[in-house]
């Protein structure tokens, strides 16, 4: 394959790294994350190394079954490019304590709560919600694909380019005060959920890649994830009342 001909350092989870590139859609997608800093790492999407990969992508956008960036438009050839360059970059990542994870990410006053479920559940119309009632207290993260990177002292969340349908989110990061598995229901209920349960949950709802060392180091980031940050269960209505019963649990440890 030619030389990739677009090249620039971008930072996310504060890991900076080198792209090389075809395609502007790759460049766009980074532009809010481009970063001076000296790169890590490289991730040059000309290397023959990802051929496998890329044939692999290109066949699930031929059957349009592809389960990646469906909420975004653009060409097949971008798609894959974009594909490519995510994947890759999980990998990368993994080493400094990285890995993505599926939920709705918002910080109020300084930390960060996430929100997890499978699509469709209502996680961005609870933090619409949060949104609403705290104003300028709050502000996105990542509306779904938000990266946790854990520290000696803290778990942070991080914001991606992979934000969502309503592309809510930014490149910014807060310290996770906790967690919640959201589930629909009529009246509203928090508790406490063991590890083992929770465990469960997080490794349905992260990024997963085919393979075995990468899996292994990412089931030992969740264990650490889940010693550090509580992990709740949230069963609630998409009213107002939400919020306070989610803040008083998740904030404040009162359960109700």
């Amino acid at each position: 394959m030619e030389n990739a001909p677009i090249r620039f350092v971008a930072e996310i989870a504060d890991v900076p790294f080198e792209v090389r590139c075809f395609l502007p859609e790759t460049e766009a997608l980074l532009k809010d994350y481009r970063s001076d800093r000296e790169p890590e790492f490289v991730i040059d999407l000309a290397d023959s190394e990802y051929d496998g990969l890329r044939a692999m992508l290109g066949a699930c956008w031929d059957r349009q079954k592809d389960p990646f960036s469906v909420f975004r438009t653009m060409n097949r050839e971008a798609h894959i490019e974009e594909e490519t360059f995510h994947w890759t970059l999980d990998q990368k990542l993994s080493p400094y304590g990285v890995f993505q994870f599926h939920g709705s990410a918002i910080c109020l006053d300084g930390e960060a709560y996430i929100f997890t479920a499978p699509s469709g559940t209502g996680k961005s119309t609870h933090t619409r919600l949060w949104r609403e009632q705290f104003g300028d207290r709050v502000w996105m993260i990542n509306d779904d694909m938000p990266y946790l990177r854990i520290f000696d002292d803290c778990v942070r969340a991080y914001g991606t380019p992979w934000n969502g349908k309503h592309h809510l989110g930014c490149n910014g990061s807060a310290p996770v005060k906790a967690i919640a598995w959201l589930r629909r229901g009529d009246e509203n209920h928090i508790e406490r959920l063991p590890k083992e349960t929770a465990f469960t949950v997080v490794m349905k709802e992260t990024f997963r890649l085919p393979d075995k060392a990468w899996y292994l180091r990412m089931m030992a980031q969740i264990k650490t994830v889940l010693d550090r940050v509580p992990f709740y269960k949230l069963r609630c209505n998409m009213e107002p009342e939400a919020v306070e019963v989610a803040v008083c649990g998740m904030k404040y440890g009162e359960l109700r």
